[in-house]
């Protein structure tokens, strides 16, 4: 659990040959989020989420808990 959120799979690897798991990415975003949140403000986010067995594909809906 990391700020409240819980986290799965962390050992996962991204993706198939990937040198770096889930835990890796979380902790690398984690290390830099204050330069990431202030160039990402305001902007518009786009997200592409990739289920396991499945095509990627972009979620396309607004859900109620997105800030305004």
């Amino acid at each position: 659990m990391r700020d409240g959120v819980p986290l799965t799979n962390l050992g996962q690897p991204l993706f198939d040959g990937a040198d770096a798991t889930k835990r890796d990415l979380v902790d690398y975003l984690d290390a830099v989020r204050d330069r990431i949140i202030a160039e990402l403000r305001n902007r518009p986010l786009s997200v592409i989420r990739v289920l396991r067995g499945q095509q990627p594909f972009m979620q396309k809906n607004l859900p109620k808990y997105a800030p305004e």
